[in-house]
């Protein structure tokens, strides 16, 4: 028996399935990631068209399945229309998306990085400066699933790293190397002090003081 469950989730994902079907990735509230087919989602007169476009916030009645969930209902609660209006502010969201596609585990629940989420897109629907608020979703958003860059210690020796100083970012790491371990390591990319402070700056930023 197929076990129906109730979740609030946005669409990240739409791709066509069979003649009038589509299949879903929505990154939901109770349940990560998941992957669910919509119904005849295809048809004009279908009930689910709207509620299965990419950004498109939802609250959805699902059928659990053994690969693929089955999407029964759909109420669509935000569709975020700026962003779809907008080739900037579309190209933004479908890299968040991207984002949350490669870095959430499948039905790996996580419901604090589901509302920073949804505030992002609130946010993107809405502000004057899509590429700085970019940065700052990337940062944090990394930084919540566990991949926050360090930036007080060299990662190369454990030098203190002075606050706002200069240095180099080495990818493979993580974090910053200090001036001498950046001579050594032609790998990093180098950063002034500035963007060092900057990128300190946004990991605590409150995202509505963008």
């Amino acid at each position: 028996m197929l076990t129906l469950y109730r979740t609030e989730g946005i669409i990240l994902r739409v791709r066509p399935f069979g003649e009038a079907d589509r299949i879903l990735t929505i990154l939901t509230r109770t349940e990560g990631v998941i992957e669910a087919v919509a119904r005849g989602a295809r048809r004009p007169r279908s009930r689910l068209v709207g509620a299965t476009l990419p950004f498109t916030q939802i609250q959805a009645m699902i059928f659990r399945g053994k690969s693929l969930d089955n999407l029964s209902q759909a109420e669509i609660v935000n569709t975020f229309s700026a962003i779809r209006e907008d080739l900037l502010r579309t190209a933004y969201g479908t890299y968040w998306c991207e984002l949350a596609y490669e870095f959430m585990g499948q039905r790996d629940p996580n419901e604090e990085v589901y509302l920073f989420f949804l505030a992002s897109l609130l946010m993107l629907d809405s502000t004057d400066d899509p590429g700085l608020l970019s940065i700052y979703f990337e940062l944090r958003f990394l930084a919540q699933l566990g991949y926050r860059p360090a930036l007080d210690c060299c990662c190369g020796c454990g030098k203190s790293m002075a606050e706002g100083g200069a240095g180099s970012f080495l990818t493979s790491s993580g974090g910053l190397l200090c001036s001498s371990c950046t001579q050594s390591n032609a790998s990093g990319e180098v950063l002034s002090a500035a963007a060092v402070g900057f990128m300190r700056m946004l990991l605590v930023w409150d995202l509505r003081k963008l």
